[in-house]
């Protein structure tokens, strides 16, 4: 979704820049947009949480937000440089009338996505916001050596979340594609640009082909699950 269009209710249109999400639940907890901003000619990186999310267009490569340009531009202003605290997602919240944070709320356009107040256990920042544009290119290491590199991110745009890694086999990009579960991450390591998994590399090798030209079915999905062992999350 990275090269849709977010559309504002007042027509204005910017660019999906990337997602941060939780490592540790794997909720998409927000969309990061390129805003230009009027005063000043420039451009900034603002924030949006799924409550103010619109239903993605694919057709269309669409981003729909239930914000006005201009609450976008005069929100307040976060260094995406330095690690989001949680008094910056406070005043985030707070400033857009989101549902309190610290709360376990339910997002009235998509009722799935929900905060955890155990995510707020983590002290003033939290670590485990990570961005996806960041991420890509990551190698992976499985317990007996690496397999490939992050390829890209499967989200569920029904409950925002991160569905499957995708995974570049090999030295570089241009590799045989495979997915893999959030669930076999052991650890993401920003210092070393590095995805630790509990897979022996010969289960990640071996596991049913990525096809990125097309969608992601159900029988592609059936497969997948039984090739892992896990139970169907649609079940």
């Amino acid at each position: 979704m990275t090269d849709y269009n977010v559309l504002t209710i007042d027509g204005d249109r910017t660019d999906v820049s990337s997602f941060l999400f939780d490592d540790m639940t794997w909720l998409i907890r927000y969309l990061i947009t390129e805003m230009p901003m009027t005063e000043t000619g420039s451009t900034r990186k603002a924030l949006i949480a799924p409550f103010s999310f619109g239903i993605p267009n694919a057709e269309r490569r669409e981003f729909p937000l239930t914000l006005s340009k201009q609450r976008i531009q005069q929100s307040p202003f976060i260094d995406l440089e330095s690690p989001v605290t949680r008094k910056q997602q406070l005043e985030l919240y707070k400033y857009y009338g989101w549902p309190p944070y610290d709360k376990h709320t339910i997002n009235s356009i998509h009722p799935h996505v929900l905060t955890h107040e155990s995510e707020e256990k983590k002290g003033p920042s939290n670590s485990h916001l990570l961005n996806t544009e960041k991420t890509i290119g990551y190698h992976i290491e499985g317990t007996d050596g690496k397999t490939g590199h992050v390829y890209d991110f499967i989200i569920d745009d029904e409950v925002w979340i991160i569905r499957y890694i995708a995974i570049a086999l090999g030295e570089g990009m241009s590799g045989r594609k495979v997915l893999i579960f959030p669930k076999v991450i052991q650890e993401i390591n920003q210092e070393q640009a590095k995805v630790f998994i509990s897979l022996v590399k010969d289960t990640v090798m071996n596991s049913p082909e990525y096809n990125v030209s097309l969608p992601i079915g159900r029988a592609y999905e059936v497969e997948l699950h039984q090739y892992y062992g896990f139970l169907r999350y649609w079940d």
